[in-house]
């Protein structure tokens, strides 16, 4: 799933960047850069894929949205581009629990 290459790719810049207040180098910015540019084209992808569980995810940890608004505008979205499920209940019960593990713990409430 492309949300824990997200994931991944960020701890790993975070222990760079780390690394980098201790230690600068050059190979370190450069490793920093790549990193910073293979996540934003994982974020660039996550928001334009269609399964429900990407967008969710991007609405609520890249776009700060509160679960519930995100799960009302995908199923607004699905609606509108004829994709099932439109119901936001359904998305809710049947797509959020498959993201939770990926959200932070304080964006794990309703």
């Amino acid at each position: 799933m492309i949300i824990s290459c997200i994931k991944s790719a960020e701890l790993a810049l975070q222990v760079i960047n780390e690394e980098l207040l201790h230690n600068p180098s050059e190979d370190l910015l450069e490793e920093k850069e790549i990193l910073e540019n293979r996540i934003n084209f994982y974020k660039s992808n996550l928001s334009k894929m269609p399964e429900i569980e990407n967008r969710l995810y991007y609405k609520i940890e890249y776009e700060g949205k509160s679960i519930m608004k995100a799960v009302n505008e995908v199923a607004d979205e699905n609606y509108y581009n004829d994709i099932k499920p439109t119901d936001p209940t359904w998305i809710f019960r049947k797509y959020l629990k498959n993201i939770r593990k990926y959200l932070n713990n304080n964006e794990t409430t309703i």
